[in-house]
């Protein structure tokens, strides 16, 4: 049975060939022939459904429409959830395409972030690389610095769906720290990396932050693809 709502009821009124009643739809759906009623009657205020004549009623081309649109959310929930189990997965290859996703994405974040960062923005940026250099000089991996800086880039890049994307991305099941981890058996992960992002920031070169954010994240790769034939 399916549950009512405006969509079912569409879906169902679309998938007649001729016109339909709220008796019909009553018992296709499984409701009271009153709370079809009502129902049609928004639908047809909305514009989604005409009558015709004494017959019944058929979908409209704006009913049809909104079908569309709720079916364009219901695909991008399903991405979601495949993004969040991308997340949650422990599977090396996963790793790898998260850091295939950022390759796209962070470059044009930095791109971003340094022609629209604020002074205040800029000198957020130094103290996280002033704490994640001296947290590293101790001994520590410097993964939530390090996570801080990339999604603050995100954040000023000014598209949240990009932001929320990469902070789900980097945030669940601790992935990030995995990420910490693995450069460790290279040079990406030292604040040597960061050096240069920065001061293309700083000095408001958005090509210069673009290019050594994809450098940074090209090591990253090459790291995991050697960790994986291993």
């Amino acid at each position: 049975m399916k549950k009512l709502t405006m969509t079912t009821l569409l879906e169902t009124i679309k998938e007649c060939i001729s016109p339909v009643g709220a008796a019909y739809l009553s018992k296709q759906l499984d409701a009271s022939v009153a709370t079809i009623g009502r129902m049609l009657k928004q639908a047809e205020e909305n514009g989604y459904i005409t009558s015709i004549s004494n017959k019944g009623r058929i979908i409209t081309p704006k009913g049809e429409t909104f079908l569309e649109s709720q079916m364009t959310q219901v695909e991008l929930l399903q991405n979601a959830e495949e993004v969040i189990a991308l997340a949650f997965s422990e599977d090396p290859k996963h790793s790898k395409d998260i850091l295939e996703f950022r390759r796209l994405v962070e470059p044009y974040a930095v791109r971003c972030a340094t022609i629209r960062a604020t002074e205040e923005d800029l000198h957020e940026m130094r103290d996280l690389d002033f704490e994640h250099r001296y947290v590293t000089r101790k001994g520590e991996s410097g993964s939530e610095q390090d996570l801080k800086m990339h999604l603050k880039f995100a954040e000023l890049s000014g598209n949240s769906a990009l932001f929320q994307v990469l902070r789900l991305l980097l945030t669940e099941n601790n992935v990030y720290q995995y990420f910490s981890a693995i450069t460790t058996m290279g040079e990406a992960g030292s604040y040597k990396d960061h050096e240069v992002i920065l001061k293309a920031v700083y000095e408001r070169d958005a090509d210069a932050a673009a290019a050594a954010m994809e450098e940074h994240l090209d090591n990253l790769i090459k790291i995991v693809s050697k960790s994986m034939e291993n």
